[in-house]
C-alpha cells in the first residue's frame, strides 16, 4: 500500500506498506528531501494477518501485525510530511509498476499474489488509544475500505451535444438530427455487464426519448430505431463489473460515436479523450484511471535502487 510516486529509493510516498522479496515488512513516511522508513516484522504467508502502521510526528511510528508491536522508529518533531496530496492511495502494487527490462522484473518485486480484507485509516487523535485500528472507536475511522463488500456498477453520462450549431432564419427554425446508430469500442470481460442508452432533447435539459442497447465486446456497431429527430443528443453508460474467483474484472469504454443525419447532411459526435469523459458526469463506481498509473518516471529508474 503506498500514497505517492513510489515506494522508496527517495522521498517519494507519504506513506508505505510493503514486502521486501526476504519477507520483511517495510513501513514509513517522508519529509523534505529525507526518506523516513523503517523495517520489522515477517509477511505471513497463507494465513490471514492484521497489518497495522501508526505514526506520530511527535511520537513516531509503530508497526504491529496481529496486535504485536514489531518496529518502531523516533518522533520528527516539527518535520514535515511530504503529503503528496494529489496522489491517491494504491492498494496491492507499487504505484510505479513497470517492469525494468535488465532484470525482466517489476519494480521492488511487490505484485504478489494476495489477498486484502480490508482497509481502515484513522483521524488524528487515534495514535495512542489502541496498537490496533481493528479495536478503534468508529468515531475514530476516517476511512474504511470493505473488500468483502466493492461496489460494481458505476454511470457515466455525456453532456448535451449538437451535431453542429443551429442554423435558424427565424428563430423559431430548429436543426433536428436523427441518430441513426452507434459505434462502440470497448473491452467487456465475460463477467461484466455494459449498457449504453441514447438519449435526445430539444432544450438540453428534457429528455424527449430514448434507447438502450447492450454492446459486445470489441468494436460494435449497433443501429438505432424509433429516435424521432432532436436537437442535442447524450449517452449514458452502465456498467458492471464482475467477481471471477474473488478477482475483480472491470469493464473499460474506449470510445462512443453516434452517427447522425440531418436535412441533406450527416455528423458523427464522438467520445474517446480525457477531456471527453471528464466533460461528462461520474455516478457510482465508475472514474478514469490515471494515465501515468504505469508511467516509467526517470528519476527513479536505475536497476539497482529501482
Amino acid at each position: 500500500m503506498v500514497r505517492g510516486k513510489g515506494v522508496g529509493w527517495g522521498a517519494t510516498y507519504f506513506l508505505r506498506m510493503v514486502v521486501d522479496r526476504t519477507g520483511t515488512m517495510k513501513w514509513g513516511t517522508c519529509h523534505g528531501a529525507t526518506e523516513y522508513g523503517w523495517a520489522g516484522g515477517a509477511a505471513k504467508v497463507g494465513a490471514w494477518a492484521d497489518y497495522v502502521l501508526a505514526f506520530d510526528r511527535r511520537f513516531g511510528g509503530r508497526s504491529f501485525i496481529d496486535g504485536d508491536l514489531v518496529s518502531d522508529v523516533p518522533g520528527i518533531d516539527d518535520k514535515v510530511l511530504n503529503g503528496y496530496t494529489d496522489e491517491p492511495i494504491f492498494i496491492g502494487y507499487s504505484r510505479i509498476g513497470h517492469v525494468i527490462a535488465d532484470i525482466a522484473m517489476p519494480k521492488y518485486v511487490t505484485h504478489l499474489w494476495g489477498c486484502v480484507g480490508d482497509v481502515r485509516l484513522a483521524g488524528p487523535g487515534a495514535f495512542g488509544r489502541s496498537s490496533r485500528l481493528g479495536g478503534m472507536p468508529e468515531e475514530d475511522l476516517r476511512l474504511w475500505l470493505d473488500f468483502s463488500d466493492i461496489a460494481l456498477s458505476g454511470a457515466h453520462t455525456t453532456e448535451w451535444r449538437r451535431p453542429r450549431g443551429l442554423r435558424a432564419s427565424y428563430l423559431r427554425d430548429f436543426d433536428r438530427w436523427r441518430p441513426t446508430s452507434l459505434h462502440v469500442e470497448a473491452e467487456i470481460p465475460p463477467d461484466c455487464r455494459v449498457q449504453v442508452s441514447v438519449e435526445t432533447s430539444d432544450d438540453a435539459d428534457r429528455v424527449l426519448d430514448s434507447v438502450t442497447l447492450d454492446p459486445c465486446d470489441g468494436v460494435d456497431e449497433l443501429p438505432l430505431e424509433g429516435l424521432p429527430p432532436a436537437q442535442y443528443a447524450r449517452i449514458t453508460t452502465r456498467m458492471t463489473g464482475g467477481l471471477d474467483g474473488g478477482e475483480l474484472q472491470v469493464p473499460r469504454i474506449r470510445r462512443l460515436a453516434l452517427d447522425c443525419e440531418g436535412p441533406g447532411v450527416r455528423s458523427t459526435l464522438s467520445w474517446s479523450t480525457d477531456a471527453d469523459w471528464r466533460s461528462g458526469q461520474f455516478t457510482g463506481a465508475i472514474g478514469i484511471e490515471a494515465p501515468d498509473r504505469l508511467r516509467v518516471f526517470d528519476e527513479y529508474t536505475d536497476v539497482i535502487h529501482g
